[in-house]
């Protein structure tokens, strides 16, 4: 992994409700691929796999939200 203090500055961040869900989520994002690479862009926390973007996930102030980027990366993450 690259830089995880970036996102781990962006959880800390958050009201401790949306920290405690989005920090479990990028647990669990990264117990399936372990070398996914993690970075903000644009300020949003974004898991990248050999380089492609994968998945994202943000704050707002009424929602969180999840973003699948390229189908096809996880379609074969684990192959």
């Amino acid at each position: 992994m690259k830089d995880t203090n970036e996102v781990e500055r962006y959880l800390n961040q958050l009201p401790e409700k949306e920290k405690k869900v989005l920090s479990k989520l990028r647990e669990q994002i990264l117990a399936i691929s372990p070398n996914m690479e993690e970075r903000l862009s644009r300020g949003v926390p974004f898991f990248y796999h050999l380089g492609k973007r994968c998945v994202g996930f943000r704050f707002s102030k009424n929602h969180l939200s999840f973003f699948i980027m390229e189908g096809k990366v996880l379609k074969n993450l684990n192959h």
